[in-house]
């Protein structure tokens, strides 16, 4: 049995373990976080002043035909047309990393929109809480909401297109079999959420052995129209009747953005009206309130 005694021996023990760790982390946050920031610093002051020193080049777009031949040559990096030239400076120093070279891109042109000296640098990125902060201050919400948008958009239209492919395609399927009665209620329960049943086979001497299926979560299910779509996109080659498919599903999509324009345009008019009889009604009344008070005002 484990006495009082030896309980605060314990808890005293872990608390010194605890302060000792604390002690560590303190130590390595100087040792390679601080230092590590401090040399980063340092070593972007020196792109800053080479990227600085390469803007100011007279025949400044013939350098930058150079570095992005030599980038795609050399290290089989390819680069944007329509990529900023400071871009193309920093991603020439920054070979291994698109997205870090896109980074520090971000962080030089504030601080020479700012006006601050490349020896500066370091102390800039300090007074700024750092190059993620940094970062973040440049991002347009706007641009960022657009790009969502988008995204959803075009991912939205990738789900419904393999849906109805899929169910086109289902009307002439590669092969069926019939699930035994005892596993007809768990199969059900597993995919009630998703458009289509996806069991779990194993494949033995081209015999499919079907042991069980996916739980099918909307969120799980579109995922796997998304890929399905992409992946039948990337084939190249395609039979007739997955051609016929295909442009059945097109269509469909067509439709489907069709009567959601419309439900959209509806449900836009019906708020409108409610917006304009509130409105009528707000008017309305203030013109009754008018009205009482002008008839009190003749009483008396």
């Amino acid at each position: 049995m484990v006495t009082k005694k030896q309980v605060v021996e314990k808890i005293k023990n872990l608390l010194e373990q605890g302060t000792a760790l604390s002690g560590k982390h303190d130590a390595y946050v100087e040792t390679y976080v601080e230092k590590g920031n401090e040399k980063l610093g340092i070593l972007l002051s020196e792109v800053m002043a080479y990227a600085v020193e390469v803007l100011a080049m007279p025949n400044l777009e013939h350098v930058i035909k150079k570095m992005r031949r030599t980038l795609s040559r050399e290290y089989k990096i390819k680069t944007q047309n329509n990529s900023p030239d400071l871009n193309i400076i920093v991603r020439y120093v920054i070979r291994k990393n698109r997205k870090t070279a896109h980074v520090y891109a971000r962080v030089l042109q504030v601080a020479i929109d700012a006006g601050v000296n490349p020896v500066d640098l370091p102390a800039f990125i300090k007074a700024n809480e750092g190059i993620e902060r940094i970062r973040q201050s440049t991002v347009n919400p706007d641009i960022v909401k657009a790009k969502e948008d988008k995204q959803q958009y075009l991912n939205d239209n990738a789900i419904m297109f393999a849906r109805f492919y899929f169910e086109d395609r289902a009307k002439k399927p590669l092969a069926t079999f019939i699930i035994p009665k005892e596993h007809e209620s768990a199969m059900r329960d597993l995919t009630r959420f998703g458009s289509f049943q996806y069991t779990i086979s194993h494949i033995v001497d081209g015999e499919y052995k079907v042991v069980g299926a996916l739980p099918m979560y909307e969120q799980l299910d579109d995922q796997l129209m998304i890929q399905s779509f992409n992946y039948l996109h990337a084939q190249g080659l395609y039979r007739d009747e997955e051609k016929a498919s295909m442009a059945v599903a097109k269509q469909q999509v067509i439709e489907w953005r069709q009567r959601l324009a419309k439900r959209d345009a509806l449900r836009e008019k019906e708020r409108n009206e409610r917006e304009q009889a509130a409105e009528l009604k707000k008017l309305a009344n203030q013109e009754a309130a008018n009205d009482a008070g002008s008839d009190i005002d003749k009483a008396a």
